[in-house]
């Protein structure tokens, strides 16, 4: 018998344990991706329910993305369709806020929204009723009616929210632009 013959048994063996060893770890990556995946998709759900009041976002706690504004993206807002600053507005109340924007830029608005923002720092007697609010596509040069939705308390007072246009991720389009406000007083 030659040295061949005897180590064969041996290979073989190693080979099998080997082949074990690699299916149950294939089979752990397979597990803990479909987790993952699991996860994230769950995630997305909540985040993209737009019938719960939620928390708005603000530059505490909205994540910041690189890229952003885009390269010739811009707005112009062009007036208060509803609403105008320093309108008075009856107490206990739904308003539906709308104002007229130009996209004034050469990117097109697709799957855009609008949400509100730095809610730590707004004031008085009102509340954003909803996280946000879909943005029609608008092409650039085109003008668009975009609106909001705020409840005003049963007390009187000034009333300040502010709106920005964010990304399907929370992300600002213009993380350092204004936004749209209401500014009214509720009687």
């Amino acid at each position: 018998m030659d040295d061949t013959d005897v180590n064969a048994p041996r290979r073989n063996r190693r080979t099998k344990r080997r082949i074990k060893v690699d299916k149950v770890t294939a089979a752990i990556v397979t597990i803990v991706t479909a987790l993952i995946g699991g996860i994230a998709t769950v995630v997305a759900a909540i985040v993209a329910r737009d019938d719960d009041p939620a928390p708005e976002p603000s530059p505490a706690n909205t994540p910041v993305a690189s890229g952003y504004p885009l390269l010739g993206d811009s707005s112009d807002i062009l007036r208060d369709v509803t609403y105008p600053d320093g309108a008075q507005v009856p107490r206990g109340q739904q308003l539906d806020k709308k104002w007229e924007l130009r996209n004034s830029g050469n990117v097109a608005w697709s799957g855009r929204f609008l949400a509100p923002a730095n809610s730590a720092l707004d004031e008085g007697p009102c509340y954003p009723r909803n996280k946000r609010y879909e943005i029609p596509y608008t092409a650039p040069q085109q003008k668009v009616v975009i609106s909001a939705e705020a409840v005003t308390e049963p007390r009187p007072g000034h009333c300040h929210l502010t709106w920005k246009m964010i990304d399907e991720a929370g992300h600002f389009f213009f993380p350092n632009g204004k936004g749209v406000e209401l500014d009214v007083t509720v009687n």
